[in-house]
């Protein structure tokens, strides 16, 4: 999280858990004054009106407060937050639960059991808990629904993966030219990977954004020499290019994601893992000339279509629905049921959505999801 915004969050957040205890100790006090007035302080709906004051302030608040508060931190700063920034509001919400349903036990303890009035108080307690986590859990899964949403949906050209060796400043320059001559064309965006040190990094700036690229050109610098068992000595390429191949090799043959690929491999690299069972013929290459010359031919035949995610349908329409769609999925068990009552959805905004859905309404209990394939996906909602 930004430390600017960080920083305002904690401050807004602790003027306003002091808010809550003050205006939760004087709805009690007035509500305890109008009782005695009446006569009714020793009466079960009392107790229930006295314990679901202190539920309010002391526990649901505080629960679904910091997501409240971080949301108004990002509108008073113009901040648009990150999935990662709401996984660590939900973190900090989830380690604060057991505190706060022992706070609620504790005013179970001292002022309601005291009195003699029978009920389940504990349960009343811990279900209140829970309907608040619920509520952030849902609300979060939403929120990064729609970060995931928009930046699919702003993104008006195709992104292409860039891969290229960072070992020397003459492959970081090739690099950077391959970047500049793909955004010279309209309606294409050059992603140059750059190296990562840590798993966040991997997943946010090399998974992802090969999940979302419509193309990936790659350029293998040779890595060494080595020997086989027979003795002959070979060159070894990027690990970390060959990796990048096998994982969009993945996407294209199980999850059905079509995605152009360009190869230039360093004359002497040997063919290797997962390459000799793939159809990826590599142009071999010497100088970083070779490997411009050819780009610019092979670029200039590329079309400019949208990858799968671009499907068009009204952003906010979509929103609107999946958090429709998430509200009803404890009723329904299903997304289909729901998606079925709007036929002008397109199929690829449904199967796209029927996920959104799923995650959603099982994270609104605490439950992973399994997306469904794609190939059933397209059982369920065929073009």
């Amino acid at each position: 999280m930004d430390a600017g915004l960080q920083k305002y969050y904690r401050m807004l957040l602790s003027k306003k858990s002091v808010s809550w205890a003050q205006e939760g100790q004087e709805k009690i006090q007035e509500y305890q004054t109008n009782a005695g007035r009446s006569g009714a302080t020793g009466t079960g709906i009392y107790m229930m009106g006295l314990l679901g004051i202190h539920l309010e302030y002391c526990v649901r608040r505080p629960i679904v407060g910091p997501l409240e508060t971080f949301d108004e931190a990002c509108n008073a700063l113009s901040f648009d937050a990150s999935e990662s920034d709401l996984d660590e509001i939900l973190k900090e919400v989830e380690g604060d639960f057991d505190r706060r349903v022992s706070i609620g036990h504790q005013f179970v303890n001292d002022y309601i059991i005291p009195r003699g009035a029978p009920g389940d108080w504990a349960t009343q307690v811990v279900n209140s808990a829970r309907s608040a986590l619920a509520q952030v859990r849902t609300d979060i899964e939403l929120k990064k629904l729609v970060v995931r949403n928009r930046k699919q949906h702003n993104s008006g050209s195709n992104r292409i993966f860039i891969s290229c060796g960072q070992v020397s400043a003459e492959e970081v320059t090739l690099g950077k030219e391959i970047e500049r001559l793909v955004n010279s064309l309209p309606g294409f965006q050059g992603y140059f990977a750059q190296s990562q040190n840590s798993a966040s990094g991997v997943t946010e700036h090399i998974l992802k954004a090969l999940h979302e690229s419509s193309a990936l050109i790659c350029v293998m610098h040779r890595r060494g020499e080595v020997s086989g068992n027979d003795g002959k000595a070979f060159h070894r390429g990027s690990v970390w290019i060959e990796q990048e191949i096998a994982i969009v090799a993945f996407m294209e043959q199980v999850l059905n994601q079509p995605i152009a690929v360009r190869l230039y491999c360093q004359r002497g690299i040997e063919l290797e893992g997962l390459r000799q069972q793939i159809i990826v013929h590599a142009v071999s290459f010497e100088t970083p000339e070779d490997v411009l010359v050819d780009l610019r031919r092979w670029l200039s035949k590329l079309d400019n279509t949208s990858t799968p995610q671009a499907t068009s349908f009204p952003l906010e329409e979509e929103h609107r629905l999946i958090e429709e769609g998430i509200r009803e999925y404890p009723r329904l068990g299903s997304p289909k049921p729901f998606l079925d009552r709007y036929p002008r959805i397109p199929p690829p905004v449904k199967r796209r959505m029927h996920n959104l859905i799923l995650r959603g309404g099982r994270a609104a209990h605490g439950k992973k999801s399994v997306d469904t394939p794609e190939e059933k996906l397209k059982t369920l909602y065929p073009d």
